[in-house]
This record gives C-alpha cells, sequence and structure tokens, in this order.
C-alpha cells in the first residue's frame, strides 16, 4: 500500500515527521504491537513500514532480533527502551533514559516515543476488546517477551537514594500557550503534573476531548 493511502490516519499512527522520524515511530510501534500479541497493529505497522521502504526480510529481521537488524545503535536502544516500557513498566529507571541519551537521543525524542508506546498499548489492547480484524491480509507474529533484569522494590530503590521522576526536563509555559492548562485551572484549580511533563514537545498528546468541549462551552 503507498504511504499516500495511510495519511488520514498518519497523525495516529506516526507517519509524520516530528521528533521522531516516521520510520523511527513505526519500527516503535510495529514492535509493541508485536510484544502485545496484536495481530490488528502489527498488520498495519508492516503494511505502513513497507510503504516507507522497509523490505520484509528486515520485518522480520526486527521481530526476530532488533539487534541484528541491521539498525543504528540508537535504533536498538530505543527499541530496546521500548520493549522494556512495554513489557516491565515497573522496572523503568532514570539509568533507561541516560542510556538513550548517550545514544544521542534528545529529551523531545525520548518523550515523544513515550508517548508512541502508550498509544500503542492503548490501540492493541482496544482492537483486541473490539475483535476488529485488520484491514489488510493478516500477519500474525507473536513477539516473546525479553528476559530484563529483576529490579528491586520501589521500597528498596527509594532506600537507596535512587533518583524518581520526573526523568525528562519540561518546559515552564503560560496557560495560553498550552490549552489542558486553563481547562484544568478552571476545573480542578490545579494542573496535573501528567499534563505539565508533556509541555517539552509544545503540545499535549493525551485526551484531545478535553479541547472540544472546552471550545464547546464557551460557544
Amino acid at each position: 500500500m503507498r504511504l499516500d493511502k495511510l495519511k488520514f490516519i498518519g497523525h495516529f499512527h506516526g507517519t509524520q515527521e516530528s521528533a521522531l522520524s516516521a520510520t523511527r515511530k513505526q519500527c516503535i510501534l510495529f514492535l509493541v504491537g508485536a510484544a502485545r500479541q496484536s495481530t490488528y497493529c502489527v498488520t498495519l505497522h508492516w503494511e505502513t513500514l513497507r510503504s516507507l521502504g522497509i523490505t520484509e526480510q528486515q520485518l522480520g529481521e526486527i521481530v526476530i532480533d532488533h539487534h541484528s537488524a541491521g539498525l543504528s545503535e540508537a535504533d536498538v536502544a530505543l527499541l530496546d527502551f521500548s520493549l522494556k516500557l512495554t513489557q516491565y513498566p515497573l522496572s523503568i529507571c532514570l539509568r533507561d533514559i541516560e542510556s538513550l541519551r548517550d545514544k544521542g537521543l534528545a529529551d523531545e525524542q525520548i518523550l515523544e516515543a513515550e508517548l508512541i508506546i502508550s498509544y500503542e498499548i492503548f490501540a492493541c489492547t482496544l482492537s483486541t476488546g473490539l475483535g476488529i480484524t485488520p484491514d489488510f491480509e493478516p500477519k500474525v507474529i507473536l513477539l516473546t517477551a525479553r528476559a530484563y533484569p529483576s529490579s528491586p522494590s520501589l521500597d528498596g530503590r527509594k532506600g537507596s537514594g535512587e533518583h524518581f521522576g520526573p526523568y525528562l526536563r519540561a518546559v515552564e509555559l503560560a496557560p495560553g500557550r498550552f490549552w489542558p492548562f486553563p481547562f484544568f485551572e478552571e476545573k480542578l484549580g490545579f494542573v496535573p503534573s501528567f499534563f505539565r511533563a508533556q509541555t517539552l514537545l509544545g503540545r499535549p498528546q493525551a485526551l484531545p476531548h478535553i479541547r472540544r468541549r472546552s471550545r464547546a462551552e464557551k460557544s
């Protein structure tokens, strides 16, 4: 399928360039979909990656072992992080973020990767719950969970003096420059940290219906 035929879902499925390239985002989505055993999502991202010029042979190599798929060190590190956050989220710590920075990834790119991973987990869960069939010939790819070193308990990590978030820098923005802020100030009297942590990209990525509702209330 040609990339131009996927543009209508491009904003949600990572076919637009931003902090991360379209190919990088699609590789993350593809591998997370495989880890979540979602035939629908795997099929969608397989086709999208093919439209971006990735061969079926390399796609197969990425699933079998992305360390041996001819990817850059930064891409391998991103996919390692993606799988760890997907399969072992409680084991994520500052060291994981620092290892990505060491590979040359900026905080903006790391934040976008985290948002993409979170979206894909949501999409996999929803598509499975709805029981929907793939839009293309199904690609059934089940990724075996990777073994990561077990992490100490949260209490143990706290006792060791380990740094607990926020792991990424954020930008202080005036309410008028980041539309969720006025909404939450009005409704809650404060802005949740969940949204303050997303200011680095200059646009919120969660709960877009808030904006529509806020505009409707004003009209």
